[in-house]
């Protein structure tokens, strides 16, 4: 099944569930894992625990490959650079950069032995290269510190 958004009444976003058709490396069942659409038709899954309950640090991209009808494709894209540890209930957000380049944030959530984590990714949707990301606040203090059930979003 995916959810499709049919549009929005006032504050109130309307979706429907349809079957799809997807092809390509499919993701096997996750729980906790993050989905972030990027501008179009393109969506970026990351990390979550599997049916055993181990976590990963996994991405996918979910292409639509019609706009007309729900034919989706996976790819299970490689990355490089300071890729960040397998982890579940984090959160995830898209931004943007002045050159139209879209990057991926990742920040906070638990991993498998359940230690809560403060660390925060930036992966470039352009090349696939991680970067770790220090947020440093005006006190001088290292920010972020652990966080799990977070929500991060972006402003320009």
């Amino acid at each position: 099944m995916c959810l499709k958004l049919i549009g929005n009444q006032g504050p109130q976003v309307i979706c429907e569930f349809e079957e799809c058709q997807t092809t390509g490396n499919k993701p096997g069942k996750l729980a906790y894992c993050s989905l972030v659409q990027l501008e179009g038709s393109e969506s970026v899954l990351f990390g979550g625990y599997d049916e055993s309950c181990i976590e990963n640090n996994d991405i996918y991209i979910l292409k639509n490959l019609d706009a007309e009808s729900p034919k989706y494709q996976w790819l299970k894209p490689m990355t490089s650079g300071s890729i960040p540890q397998a982890r579940w209930r984090h959160s995830a957000e898209i931004i943007k950069h002045e050159s139209g380049n879209p990057s991926m944030i990742l920040f906070g959530g638990r991993n498998n032995d359940h230690f809560a984590l403060g660390d925060c990714y930036k992966l470039s949707l352009t090349n696939l290269q991680w970067h770790k990301v220090c947020v440093y606040i005006s006190y001088n203090l290292l920010f972020p510190c652990l966080h799990i059930y977070n929500i991060v979003f972006a402003m320009n």
